[in-house]
């Protein structure tokens, strides 16, 4: 018997003693998986943008949202669904947040791991949003949840909160056929 099966003896009858082990085991586990969580970069808008260009996937699905947005967070099983649908399509989603730069370890990269997102996530911090919505989209009001489909030198954009995954399928149906 090593040292810790004879402490916990000690300190726990047997049924704590496997609520103990139990609970100490999800632990491990959960901050290995933390651990694994690849970090996510900080752009302005015009690292972004470069980024963006750069991407040699056909068509992007750049969504724009925050974890304090309802709306948003409601449709981001969506986004995960076309991630994993359309992943080996040349499709790439990638989540672009609005959360504030001083939250991404308290609050953006715990909500990531909760949620088990596996698209790629970047946070813009840009306070000078007045100039590069109209980069996005001159009718984009600036609310969020928004979405931006780049195919080549056609994009479309969508304000506002998806209400199923076959709308957002269809659009980037509509792109593929461009």
């Amino acid at each position: 018997m090593n040292w810790l099966s004879r402490r916990i003896d000690y300190f726990c009858p047997p049924m704590k003693k496997f609520v103990f082990i139990l609970m100490f085991s999800s632990l491990m586990a959960s901050s290995a998986y933390a651990q694994d969580m690849a970090e996510v970069p900080v752009m302005n808008f015009d690292e972004l943008d470069t980024y963006l260009k750069s991407q040699e996937e056909e068509i992007l699905v750049v969504n724009f949202w925050a974890t304090w947005c309802i709306p948003c967070v409601e449709e981001l099983p969506y986004f995960e669904s076309a991630h994993q649908e359309f992943k080996d399509q040349d499709v790439k989603v990638i989540l672009v947040s609005l959360d504030f730069k001083k939250a991404l370890d308290s609050q953006l990269i715990p909500f990531l791991n909760r949620k088990g997102i596996e698209s790629e996530v970047i946070l813009l911090s840009d306070p000078k949003m007045n100039t590069w919505i109209d980069r996005v989209n001159t009718d984009w009001s600036g609310a969020i949840p928004a979405t931006w489909y780049i195919a080549g030198d056609s994009s479309i954009f969508n304000e506002g909160k998806y209400s199923n995954y076959q709308s957002l399928k269809n659009t980037i149906s509509i792109l593929q056929k461009l």
